[in-house]
């Protein structure tokens, strides 16, 4: 019997017949992280929804319509990190100009697995302290 030869996963993972052009791991730019680049939850960002549609509307339709015309994920990365860089700052700013509403609905949508239905009170607070643009 013949011992098959084992791929190395990063041979696996780059050499998918669906994606030959895919990038390999250790070709993506490798960032640290800033100590203020913190990872929102899901319930952050369902509280900060409005915002982050409005002031990201454009770099997000530009990823999508990348998206769109190549499926394959190394093409878009650019654009992706245009609305990552914009949602990130839509955080800070509205951290900046009204962290205690916003924490306070953030914490009851957290509370009621993101039912925006369950925390309109927090809502309303949050909206006339932070405006959409």
């Amino acid at each position: 019997k013949k011992k098959k030869k084992k791929k190395k996963v990063e041979e696996l993972f780059t050499s998918s017949p669906l994606c030959p052009n895919q990038t390999k791991p250790n070709q993506l730019k490798k960032k640290k992280m800033a100590e203020e680049d913190i990872i929102p939850t899901s319930s952050v960002l369902y509280a900060a929804h409005k915002h982050i549609g409005e002031r990201c509307k454009e770099v997000s339709m530009t990823f999508l319509r990348c998206k769109k015309r190549d499926l394959d994920p190394s093409v878009c990365l650019k654009e992706g990190e245009a609305v990552m860089i914009c949602m990130g700052k839509v955080l800070k700013d509205l951290r900046a100009s009204c962290k205690s509403s916003m924490d306070t609905y953030e914490q009851c949508l957290d509370r009621y697995s993101n039912d925006l239905r369950k925390c309109r009170a927090e809502e309303e607070v949050f909206d006339a302290e932070c405006p959409k643009p």
